[in-house]
């Protein structure tokens, strides 16, 4: 990014830093393959280590990261997805009363004239946030469309 060159004149690029990095036995605060349940030195988490901290499934939380419910990045190929969580994401996934003005996707979808896809679309956009609220012994998506 600040458009520094290896000594053969080369572009660095993430091959070529970890080539470095293991040559050199320099450690990585941020490794690709997640060893542990800890946050990486940026802060992203491991899908299982979300998994436990929202009480849910690896494969829920890798379908929320596909719709933009959670921040995450991941790397083209078969690399893991990699997360981050922040108190106020625990607490809007974990609500026990409906917010007040919140519409249920069905709904939101509805009002906007618009089908789940493209509703989902413009949540990983960033236009819309939702939250999860406990609704009796089920759990549903809710959104504040102001």
């Amino acid at each position: 990014q600040q458009g520094l060159k290896t000594s053969q004149g080369m572009e660095w690029s993430y091959r070529r830093v970890m080539g470095t990095r293991q040559r050199f036995h320099i450690p990585t605060a941020c490794p690709i393959v997640p060893h542990s349940d800890q946050p990486r030195g940026d802060g992203l988490m491991s899908v299982q280590a979300v998994a436990q901290c929202l009480h849910t499934t690896h494969n829920t939380i890798v379908l929320w990261a596909h719709k933009g419910i959670l921040h995450n990045e991941h790397k083209a190929g078969i690399n893991p997805i990699w997360l981050r969580l922040t108190p106020e994401d625990i607490a809007r996934l974990n609500l026990t009363e409906i917010p007040a003005g919140s519409l249920s996707i069905r709904l939101a979808c509805r009002q906007l004239q618009i089908c789940k896809a493209q509703f989902w679309e413009q949540v990983r956009l960033g236009q819309y946030t939702v939250c999860r609220v406990r609704e009796g012994q089920h759990w549903e998506f809710r959104v504040n469309l102001t």
